[in-house]
């Protein structure tokens, strides 16, 4: 027996001790109890059972046998376990007849697809051991012929009801986003190949898309958010707002990032009655998963407190306007917001100043609607362009 260092460095020392033993003997059985084969739907898990006894150990301590463990593994290839790399430690289930039954979910968050799994055994410095199952739901040593692992199928998720802009799901407009919020999924949606969209000026990749309506209500205002959902959410979506029918879909507003990695619309000026059309995308070329999918979406009039700015510390000038514009608040200014009496975005900026200065010179003649987000507060205002 030859002890080395590890490290390069010479005069190194230290005390430790070495124990020489015998290796434990092998267990009179291990096996896979059950199940022999499962399918389930993505996010579901299944039990998988394994006992093992051992004379002299098992069958004489009641309960858990404290030198044994137990692991279930899996593999998305038929292969000889001894090589796999993906374990999930067994918990201590029951006692049965002597032998100690172990037991351990399996599933969860694993993505579409076949899974072959075993249950293994350890005595306290010992070998593994691995238990199988043959075609009679029998379970003993695995030797991968007539005692093989179990096979698990995770089916493809189920294709969300508003895959398609046909079958668009209503949102009800509230008054603050909490209202009428709704859950929704993009796992499984048939357009998860990534694709480039346009928004905001800037060239993303989005893939998932999923559809929502909206009827524009009596103000000709709506704002549209997605926020987190409560378990395995998104981390960023983009949003597209569009007029139109689904046949010829005219993209009016999108929206990527505006709290942290989630998105909101703000449409004004649009026609009380009038449809609009809610695009949902997961943002990014990589296609939802089992623990990344799920996402809040709300449609409501109250943006943030609209137009509950203090008027004594807000001023914008000139008004009419021919080149700049300038907009000034006793709070910071973080976003200001240009739209076309269509509803259609003209530009956007992101701003931490107390005043700001927009250049609208470029801008045909005509009336535009301006949104200055101010402290958790917006404010919208009318200009006219000369």
């Amino acid at each position: 027996l030859r002890v080395f260092t590890v490290t390069p460095n010479p005069s190194q020392t230290t005390v430790f001790t070495v124990c020489i033993g015998t290796e434990p003997s092998a267990p009179d059985a291990v096996s896979l109890r059950s199940p022999a084969s499962a399918v389930i739907a993505p996010g579901v898990n299944i039990s998988v059972v394994g006992r093992i006894f051992k004379t002299g150990v098992t069958n004489v301590i009641s309960g858990h046998t404290p030198s044994i463990q137990a692991w279930v593994g899996y593999s998305t290839t038929n292969t000889n376990p001894t090589t796999w790399t993906n374990w999930v430690a067994a918990n201590f289930n029951q006692k049965v007849v002597g032998s100690d039954e172990y037991i351990a979910d399996l599933g969860g968050n694993l993505a579409p697809g076949t899974y072959y799994y075993v249950i293994r055994f350890q005595q306290t410095g010992g070998f593994y051991y691995y238990g199988g199952i043959d075609a009679s739901n029998n379970g003993s040593f695995w030797d991968g012929i007539t005692y093989q692992s179990g096979v698990l199928t995770i089916n493809q998720p189920a294709v969300p009801i508003n895959d398609d802009c046909s079958n668009a799901l209503p949102l009800t407009v509230g008054n603050v986003f909490n209202d009428n919020a709704v859950t929704g999924t993009t796992f499984g949606a048939t357009d998860s190949t990534p694709t480039t969209i346009i928004c905001d000026g800037i060239t993303l990749t989005v893939n998932s898309s999923i559809y929502y309506y909206v009827i524009v209500p009596p103000s000709g205002s709506v704002s549209i958010e997605t926020r987190a959902a409560a378990t395995n959410s998104l981390s960023d979506t983009v949003m597209v707002a569009s007029v139109g029918n689904c046949n010829s879909l005219i993209g009016m507003n999108c929206n990527n990032n505006y709290t942290g990695q989630f998105s909101q619309l703000n449409m004004f000026n649009q026609d009380p009655g009038s449809t609009l059309y809610i695009t949902v995308y997961k943002n990014g070329a990589v296609s939802p998963t089992v623990n990344e999918n799920f996402f809040k979406i709300s449609a409501y009039t109250a943006v943030l407190g609209m137009d509950q700015f203090e008027e004594s510390t807000f001023s914008y000038y000139p008004n009419p306007v021919k080149d700049i514009l300038t907009i000034s608040n006793n709070q910071m200014i973080s976003v200001i917001e240009v739209y076309n009496l269509l509803g259609q975005k003209i530009s956007s900026q992101r701003i931490n100043d107390n005043e700001v200065k927009i250049d609208m010179s470029e801008l045909p003649k005509g009336v535009y609607v301006v949104n200055v987000l101010s402290n958790q507060q917006l404010k919208t205002i009318k200009v006219i362009k000369e």
